[in-house]
């Protein structure tokens, strides 16, 4: 399935150090979507970039999380306040 970037949904990685953004939607194969849920990155969240880019460095709740994105891996974000 297709995700529409719309100018309220935009990919996780173009998200500035310091912005926060609320998942909107997760794509990619089901193990790493199902992992990626686990470990609190899931539709509905909101993480907060403390490192940005493919290669970035989260806060999701209380805990850091440093994850790579790559063109298999899709993280759409609705940029918040």
């Amino acid at each position: 399935m297709a995700i529409a970037i719309t100018a309220e949904a935009v990919p996780l990685e173009t998200l500035a150090s310091g912005e926060r953004g609320e998942i909107v939607a997760v794509e990619g194969a089901s193990a790493h979507v199902a992992r990626l849920g686990e470990l609190g990155l899931r539709v509905g969240q909101t993480v907060q970039v403390e490192q940005p880019g493919r290669l970035c460095l989260l806060l999701v709740g209380s805990s850091r999380l440093s994850l790579r994105l790559d063109a298999s891996l899709m993280i759409l974000v609705r940029p918040t306040v």
